[in-house]
């Protein structure tokens, strides 16, 4: 049943799941979720954030041991029996570390008005958000999704962010 789901979702994807299925640890809004660091979480604002840069960086040899309890939720007989290393043979989780957390906070700082020191002129906003619209009329059908505006940007999916930061953001001026 998994593999047949799997089979049908990106690369990123199945990593993904494999992470929260086979490994058995947090998934990427626990509090000890991070895979790569030993961090703990805390919550601020009605999210989970991860204050800090120097943690303890996690081992293969540690992941095996379960030596933090807080990451690991479920017990794997299957994963302990084959020799990979857990830390270092899985990716970080590109869709909520990059798109969704540093891809639209940096937008989110320079349309939002929260730091007035990062924020863009209505002038500029408004141009992009006419060349974004411009964009959508000839977006080819090969994206899930059309790109929205600026005005939007609290509603855009990961499919958005990713096509802006890849694609759309570098044509606008």
């Amino acid at each position: 049943m998994f593999y047949i789901f799997a089979t049908r979702r990106s690369n990123l994807l199945k990593q993904y799941l494999i992470f929260i299925t086979y490994l058995g640890v947090k998934s990427h809004s626990g509090y000890g979720c991070c895979t790569k660091c030993e961090i703990n979480g805390c919550y601020y604002q009605h999210k989970v954030c991860f204050p800090g840069t120097e943690n303890n960086r996690r081992t293969d040899k540690d992941f095996q041991l379960k030596k933090d309890t807080n990451h690991h939720i479920r017990l794997n007989v299957a994963l302990e029996s084959l020799n990979i290393g857990c830390v270092t043979n899985f990716s970080i989780d590109y869709m909520h570390c990059v798109l969704l957390g540093v891809t639209r906070q940096m937008l989110q700082c320079l349309v939002k008005k929260r730091k007035k020191l990062f924020l863009l002129k209505k002038k500029a906003i408004t141009a992009i958000n006419t060349n974004l619209k411009c964009i959508r009329k000839c977006m080819p059908s090969d994206f899930q999704r059309k790109q929205r505006t600026l005005e939007e940007i609290d509603h855009w999916k990961a499919t958005e962010f990713r096509m802006f930061l890849c694609y759309t953001g570098i044509i606008l001026k």
